[in-house]
Formats: C-alpha cells, structure tokens, sequence
C-alpha cells in the first residue's frame, strides 16, 4: 500500500515536471545561434520508468437546486375595512285599537259634599278706588295673594275682530245645574284667594241703585253686615259678635260698596251698632248666598271659554229689569267679553211669579 503511494506520487511530480518544462520552452525558434560546444551533463542518477495508472475520482454529488418563483407584487392600496351592513327591517306601528265609546258625564247640582257649618272670620276688606261705582272684593283669604296675582303677566288679549264675531250669548237662563256645580268649586278657590279680582259695579244714579238694593235684599236673599278693621264680621241677625258666618249658605265673596251707598244700606247698618255697639263705625258689606255667586262663578266661567283661571282681574255691571238681575259688560283683563250672566235662577220663586204675574195685568 505504501509503495503504491510513492509510485503515485512520482508520478505525479514527473507530470508537473514535464508540464513546466513544456511551458518554459519558447514557441517560436529562434535564429540559428552560433554553434558552440556543449559539453552534455553527467546524470547524477538512473532513470526507471514507472507505469502510472490513472485514476477517475467521483465527481462530488451536486444538491438539486428548485429555482425560485417570482410572483409580481401588486400595488399597495388604501386598506378598506369590509363594512357588514345588516338589511333594515320595516318599523311595525303598532295595533290601534277601535275608539271606544265614552259614556257622558252628568252634571250633578252639587261637587262638593254637604259640609258642616264652617265659622270663618273673614279678613280686612281692601280699600275701593273712589272714581268708580262698584263692588269690592273681600274674599275670605289672604289678601297678599290677590296683589301677587295682579303682578303677574297678564293673557295675550284676543283680537277684536274675533271676539266681535262671536254672537252674544245669555247663559243662566237654560241649565242652570250645569252652571252651579262648575261656579261652586270656583267659589270655593276665590274664598281662598285662588282666583280673579272681580269688581261689578253698582248704578250711578240714586234711585236704580236703592231699586237695585231692594232687589237683591228681597228677592236674592241679600245681607247686610259691618266688617272690623281685624276681618270680624258683625250683622244684626246674630246676638253674639262677631258673628260666625255660615260658609255653607253663604258666600264668602262679600262686597263692599263704598261711598255709594242706599238709604236701606244706612238703616240695616244703624241697627247692627244698636245691637253691637262695638260695630260703630265699621264698613259695611252685602253678602250674598252662596247658589247666587255659584251662579255668578259658573257664568263667568261659561263666558271665559275656559280662560278663567288665567285671568287676573273681571270688571262688569249690574243690570236690573223688574224682578230680574244680570250681569253686563263684563271685561277680563281689558278685553271686553261678549254676552251677559242671568242670575234669576238664583231668585226666589215668590218674586218672578209676582213679576210675571204684574207683567200679564198690564
């Protein structure tokens, strides 16, 4: 084995030998040189031929190699988020029912039920401007109440043309009930400074006036009585003092007249101080029955169309006609309010049969 290496070996040395030689020697001859005498070398060793045989060494194993695919890039856009819109559904009205049939209220002659005597002292009656005839309000409450109201803003008034439009209705006269039991809760309100500031004047003229008393005091049931600076009332009908008034029957909505009084008033009045002398030189007052100013109550709010509870303050006038009183000119806020309130509901029997009966003799 190892001699085979070292014949290889020299083999391969003598190759490369022979090759170099080869490659030194020059391609083109050169021009013939002058002879010269060579004297040829002395070998320093006996050559052998070797046999060298040749050897086919493997080729080194080459790796398969995958060439490469390129895929093209395609250009980058805005990235858009996918949006999942759901399909609307159709809203759904709900089921509307059949209109039902509503049964009628039926008014009743009275709202509230019947109440025991109430003594109630009514307050200081206010003071009564002097420039016009009418009728004070001294509603048994607070009177600060009542100037609160009146400082508030007023309704927008309607226009005129509209209101001149509307025919002129009686109320009163028909389906009195209705009336009543509206004006009586009403009353009750003003009773305790919860409502309009209502003034209704008296006539100017002596004799319609004193008429116009005696009216009211035969026929409605009128009262007299003097009104303390404390808010006591003191009247001829009743021997303690002050005198306890029945809220029940009467009205708490009492007037005062002022300067324009009747000789009736002035006599009713001189027998209250005989009886109460303490009464001497107190105001006096007409009270009315409380059917009377129900009444009154239920008509304005009638005429109002249902504003009455957003007015401040109602002026009007009596009107008498024989035996039978009614309200005239009446103005809410500034506006003038068409039609009138017949108060002969209100008026004892007695007193219309004798006036129709006077009016079929002449």
């Amino acid at each position: 084995m190892g001699r085979r290496t070292d014949i290889v070996s020299i083999g391969l040395s003598l190759s490369l030998a022979l090759a170099l030689f080869v490659h030194v020697l020059p391609t083109e001859r050169p021009s013939a040189p002058k002879p010269e005498t060579v004297t040829p070398p002395t070998p320093l060793l006996k050559t052998e031929q070797i046999s060298v045989a040749t050897l086919d060494l493997p080729s080194p194993a080459q790796s398969p190699v995958n060439a490469a695919v390129v895929k093209p890039l395609k250009p980058a856009g805005p990235a858009v988020a996918k949006t999942t819109v759901s399909p609307l559904k159709p809203s759904i009205d709900p089921p509307v029912s059949p209109p039902q049939k509503v049964a009628a209220l039926k008014p009743t002659s009275e709202t509230l039920p019947p109440q025991k005597s109430t003594k109630v002292k009514p307050l200081k009656p206010t003071d009564i401007p002097q420039a016009e005839p009418a009728d004070a309000e001294i509603a048994v409450a607070d009177e600060k109440k009542s100037s609160r109201r009146e400082a508030e803003t007023k309704i927008a008034p309607q226009p005129a043309n509209a209101m001149a439009q509307k025919k002129a209705p009686t109320v009163g006269r028909n389906q009195t009930s209705p009336l009543i039991a509206v004006g009586r809760p009403l009353l009750r309100l003003l009773e305790h400074g919860d409502g309009p500031r209502i003034d209704i004047s008296w006539p100017t003229d002596p004799r319609e006036r004193s008429a116009l008393f005696d009216t009211f005091e035969r026929c409605y049931g009128m009262v007299v009585a003097l009104v303390a600076e404390s808010g006591d009332l003191y009247s001829d009908r009743s021997s303690a003092a002050p005198w306890e008034i029945n809220l029940d029957y009467y009205s708490g909505f009492v007037r005062q007249s002022g300067r324009l009084s009747t000789p009736r008033e002035r006599d009713w009045s001189r027998r209250i101080v005989q009886r109460h002398p303490s009464a001497a030189g107190k105001l006096p007052v007409r009270v009315f029955p409380r059917q009377t100013d129900a009444l009154l109550m239920g008509g304005l709010h009638e005429l109002l169309a249902g504003s009455y509870r957003s007015t401040k303050s109602i002026t009007a006038r009596y009107a008498r006609a024989g035996q039978s009183v009614t309200i005239v000119g009446i103005s809410a806020d500034g506006l003038n309010i068409p039609g009138r309130i017949d108060l002969s509901a209100a008026a004892r029997r007695s007193c219309l049969d004798s006036h129709a009966t006077s009016g079929r003799h002449s």
